[in-house]
């Protein structure tokens, strides 16, 4: 699933796969903090016991938290943008240095169409790979484990369900 060639060949694309995934899971932890505040509150008003303070200090919690989700969301899609173009760059590159040194020769057994034709599709599938599949399965291995630690601190028996169900997500 995970090609070490492939991201030993695009070394670069690296830093951009891990603040890929930094931003994500800061996206998780505000929302975290906006879905604990939020749950406080209710729970002060069914008990009754709901102050000014606190309705403030959950809006002002909120508030911060979808900032930070947008800004995390926005700087997540420039490392998915910057990625995709490091991997164009870098695979381009790669590609018409191999052509160089085939030489002319390399049109005896492909023609140089179907090169362009291959190159082009192979780079489009491997930047989608780089810009937005890499980061997103890592980042599906480490959210369920941060909930988990998160949910375990409430209740161990619904931290271990969760974390029990993750492999049934797919089916």
């Amino acid at each position: 699933m995970i090609k070490m060639r492939l991201i030993k060949l695009l070394k670069g694309s690296g830093k951009y796969i891990i603040y890929q995934i930094a931003w994500q899971w800061l996206s998780l932890l505000a929302q975290i903090a906006i879905v604990w505040q939020v749950t406080q509150l209710i729970d002060e008003a069914w008990q009754k016991s709901v102050t000014n303070d606190e309705i403030l200090t959950t809006v002002g919690i909120v508030t911060a938290g979808l900032i930070v989700r947008f800004i995390c969301d926005r700087l997540y899609s420039r490392a998915c943008y910057l990625a995709s173009v490091d991997v164009k760059r870098a695979l381009r590159e790669q590609i018409y240095k191999k052509v160089l040194w085939l030489g002319p020769s390399y049109r005896e057994q492909i023609r140089t169409s179907e090169i362009v034709q291959m190159t082009g599709e192979g780079v489009e599938q491997l930047e989608t790979y780089f810009g937005r599949y890499l980061s997103q399965f890592l980042y599906a291995l480490l959210a369920p484990f941060s909930l988990f630690i998160i949910i375990s601190r409430i209740s161990l028996r619904t931290a271990v369900v969760l974390l029990a169900a993750v492999p049934l997500i797919p089916i």
